[in-house]
């Protein structure tokens, strides 16, 4: 039996959504849920799904859910495909495709290998795209391909240590 859980973050469609589920004990409907209390949400969850009808700039649950190891079924739209590598971490399809988005939801839910798979690869790929440790490499990478000196990236880092006098200098 699939057991649903919506996570709401808002009181937008609460009450038709309530109205259409009536009866249906394998719906929970949560309200606004403290951000201390997610990650165990997302551990006790089977797949992600996050819908966006809008240009989502970065769709943080999908970054958040990745990091715990779940396949991610959203949206293409703003941010979302950076976090979300469609047919390796998760699906994604069109806005306001309700048809379309119901069959990825079943096609993840119905193929616990794929789900599996998925949510391997959504977390690796949070491991080495998406740690401060990445993101920081990423950058320095950045200034190095910018700044035209053949050594910068160690000058970079130099700029970047602690001075003795325990200052921070920070890099231009």
């Amino acid at each position: 039996m699939v057991r649903r859980q919506l996570v709401l973050k808002g009181q937008a469609y609460l009450n038709d959504l309530v109205a259409e589920a009536a009866g249906d004990d394998r719906i929970v409907f949560h309200g606004v849920i403290p951000h201390d209390e997610t990650i165990a949400l997302y551990r006790g969850a089977s797949i992600m799904v996050l819908p966006s009808v809008w240009n989502e700039p970065s769709g943080l649950p999908t970054y958040e859910a990745a990091a715990c190891g779940l396949p991610i079924v959203s949206t293409r739209s703003g941010g979302i495909p950076e976090s979300v590598e469609h047919g390796r971490t998760g699906i994604l399809v069109t806005r306001s495709d309700a048809e379309a988005l119901a069959q990825a939801i079943g096609q993840v839910i119905d193929d616990p290998a794929l789900a599996r798979a998925m949510g391997e690869a959504g977390r690796q790929r949070m491991l080495e795209r998406f740690t401060w440790e990445a993101s920081s490499q990423r950058l320095a990478d950045l200034l190095e391909s910018v700044s035209g000196a053949p050594d910068s990236r160690s000058n970079i880092r130099k700029r970047a240590a602690p001075e003795k006098s325990g200052r921070q200098v920070g890099v231009t």
